[in-house]
């Protein structure tokens, strides 16, 4: 069963295996209504819960077969997912550091024993997932995790503070499934996570499964710009489309809070690589960018976004077929904004701004770094009533929610990549063995959160020196 020798993986060079693209947040659904009203998508199958859960002292005590469909995981222990086993009695306790390592060893080794979870849940796949790819997402997992569906390796995935998915499509059966996940503690990654906060350990954040359509858009984004001086606003469009044949369109509409249309952006080919001639194909090689949608429309008059005025709008994006028919529908919340620096001052919308900000870290003195919708919402009511008007997540990518929740109740944030070397300050940023692990978090960071209105910064990370890692990870940001 074991298709791949744990000890493989955990090497800094080696930053995932199988682990689907980083991308925006979306939530398919069969229509744009649907979609607006922000009902539980048909296509989308939640696995928060109780799991089943063995602590071992080490990977390599994981007993044989655990992964499989038939294991025996009755003397199990129950865990909620999500959850940090930390505070869940499983006899592996929480900790906290600051610079200091919480070994006397030297990157990338990690601690012997190394506290390992076994996760075990069944599931059935989501309806209507004929021809759809089942994907599992894992919101966030410390410090990695191993994934295997009915005994099959699946795949791997590092970053605690960002989602990894997998296909499981290869390996999923008609009727009951069984998804494994191995969550070890530390890693060769943790000494690029080692911040100043209590340490905890197990999937912390949301899981679920998706059943994605074989032709859909994988991935959306949006840039909603303001021009202070004329009062419009302009909708920038991407949308990444796979499966997509000849026909296949996108279109959007941009409307306000209560629903009124604003502007739309008429259907769009999606392009295709054109390989009809010699010459075509000649084109094509230079100027094919891949079946990516890039539309614009200009709103004649909006209200811009500010922390002090955040008026948000809604995007509905939809794909249709060859015959005009909606595959599926996506909203999207933007806000017109436009951040600039000018004469060594910080603008928003041709203004400049008093950031008075806080640090901010996913933390609940009970569940650890799991928090509830409502939590979130807490901390940020609580800084507003304090007049405080930003955030840095500190150090690392928060909860994709609350980012959500600051472009709503209106709230900066300079947004921070899960990178922090403090116990080794200036080596690991020089250590090419790191290099892609660094410049991975920033990247995969900003695809996840590049919508957000209220996002006007991003942090390549904190107390990691300086390196060509950080040089490469600002010119891709740029």
């Amino acid at each position: 069963m074991h298709a791949v020798r744990i000890s493989d993986l955990l090497q800094p060079d080696l930053t995932d295996v199988n682990r689907r693209p980083a991308r925006a947040p979306l939530v398919p659904h069969p229509r744009a209504a649907t979609a607006r009203a922000g009902r539980a998508s048909p296509w989308r199958q939640p696995l928060a819960g109780v799991w089943k859960c063995l602590r071992v002292a080490r990977p390599d005590d994981a007993p044989d077969g655990w992964m499989a469909v038939d294991a025996d995981d009755a003397e199990w222990s129950d865990i909620t997912v999500p959850g940090c086993w930390t505070r869940q009695g499983v006899g592996d306790l929480p900790h906290y550091t600051n610079v200091q390592m919480p070994w006397d060893l030297e990157a990338p080794q990690t601690p012997e024993p190394n506290p390992t979870g076994l996760y075990r849940t069944e599931f059935v796949a989501p309806g209507d997932a004929d021809d759809r790819q089942i994907v599992v997402h894992l919101g966030g997992a410390e410090s990695v995790a191993v994934v295997w569906c009915n005994g099959e390796f699946v795949g791997m995935g590092k970053d605690s503070r960002l989602p990894s998915e997998f296909d499981l499509s290869p390996h999923v059966l008609a009727g009951d499934n069984v998804l494994a996940v191995m969550v070890i503690r530390y890693s060769d990654a943790t000494w690029i996570e080692d911040q100043d906060h209590w340490w905890h350990a197990g999937l912390h954040r949301s899981v679920h499964l998706e059943a994605r359509a074989s032709t859909r858009i994988d991935d959306l984004s949006f840039v909603a710009d303001f021009d202070a001086e004329s009062g419009a606003g302009r909708v920038d469009l991407t949308a990444r489309v796979v499966g997509a044949s000849a026909g296949t369109r996108v279109r959007a509409t941009v409307e306000s809070a209560d629903r009124e249309v604003v502007a739309a952006i008429e259907e769009t080919a999606v392009p295709r690589f054109d390989s009809a001639t010699p010459l075509d194909r000649t084109i094509s090689v230079y100027t094919f960018e891949g079946p990516v949608v890039a539309a614009s429309v200009v709103v004649a008059d909006v209200a811009p976004w500010s922390a002090e005025s955040p008026t948000r709008y809604r995007v509905l994006t939809e794909l249709l077929d060859d015959d005009g028919a909606v595959l599926e529908a996506h909203a999207t919340w933007i806000g017109f904004r436009r951040v600039e620096i000018r004469g060594r001052r910080l603008l928003v919308n041709g203004r400049p701004i008093v950031v008075h900000g806080v640090n901010r870290h996913d933390h609940h003195p009970d569940t650890g770094k799991t928090q509830t919708l409502r939590d979130l919402k807490a901390d940020l009511v609580t800084m507003k009533r304090h007049n405080i008007n930003a955030v840095r997540t500190a150090h690392y990518p928060n909860d994709h929610r609350l980012l959500d929740l600051c472009d709503e109740l209106g709230l900066y944030v300079v947004d921070e990549a899960n990178v922090e070397s403090h116990g080794r300050l200036r080596s690991l940023s020089q250590d090419e063995r790191y290099h892609h692990a660094i410049v991975d978090r920033v990247r995969r960071m900003v695809l996840r959160d590049r919508s957000h209105p209220c996002v006007i910064g991003w942090s390549l990370g904190n107390e990691s020196g300086h390196g060509p890692c950080h040089d490469a990870a600002a010119a891709w940001v740029r």
